[in-house]
């Protein structure tokens, strides 16, 4: 696979989310707000006001009331 191609298709999609980095214990210890761009099954690229460096772990809450969401689920920041 080069790197213009993508093993799973991404779709465009703003929503907002919790973001909340996740200390060595496995514990969130801060919260701060953001949206997502796009969304994939591996992933998603996320904007907010706050930078967390690659290779931290975060928390993200994505929430909707339409079409009807609520997800969380942690992962590590790659850029």
């Amino acid at each position: 696979m080069n790197e213009n191609q993508r093993a799973f298709f991404r779709i465009d999609a703003v929503v907002p989310v919790a973001v909340r980095r996740i200390d060595a214990d496995g514990q969130p210890w801060d919260e701060f707000p953001g949206e997502t761009v796009d969304l994939s099954a591996g992933g998603t690229l996320l904007t907010g006001k706050e930078f967390v460096p690659a290779g931290h772990t975060v928390e993200v809450e994505l929430q909707s009331a339409s079409p009807p969401l609520d997800l969380v689920g942690r992962g590590r920041v790659v850029r």
